[in-house]
C-alpha cells in the first residue's frame, strides 16, 4: 500500500526513540469502488502503512485521525504518558 502523496506530517517525541513522525496520505477510492481509504504511517519509512476506510474521502480522513489517536495512545501508555508534541504532553489526535 502506498502512502504518497503525503498530505500531512506531525512529529511527536518518544522518550526512548526520539522523533516519531506521523504521516497521513491522501484519501483515495478502493479499487473495487466500495468506498474510500486514507493511508497513514507512524514511525517513518520502513514502518508498515495502515489505513482507515470510509464511505467517502471525508469519512476516511475522520476515521484515520481516530485510528492514529488509538495507536499513539497505546504507544504513549507503554512509556507512561511521556510522549510529547512540541512542549505539550497532549499529542493532538482524538
Amino acid at each position: 500500500m502506498e502512502l504518497e502523496p503525503t498530505i500531512a506530517v506531525r512529529s511527536l517525541t518518544h522518550p526512548e526513540t526520539g522523533a516519531v513522525p506521523v504521516e497521513i496520505g491522501a484519501p483515495r477510492p478502493f479499487d473495487d469502488g466500495t468506498g474510500w481509504y486514507c493511508p497513514y504511517r507512524i514511525g517513518g519509512s520502513g514502518k508498515r502503512v495502515r489505513f482507515a476506510g470510509g464511505v467517502d474521502a471525508v469519512q476516511a480522513l475522520q476515521l484515520v485521525m481516530t485510528m492514529i489517536g488509538a495507536d499513539i495512545a497505546a504507544m504513549n501508555e507503554a512509556v507512561h504518558g511521556t510522549m510529547k508534541w512540541g512542549e505539550s504532553f497532549r499529542l493532538g489526535f482524538p
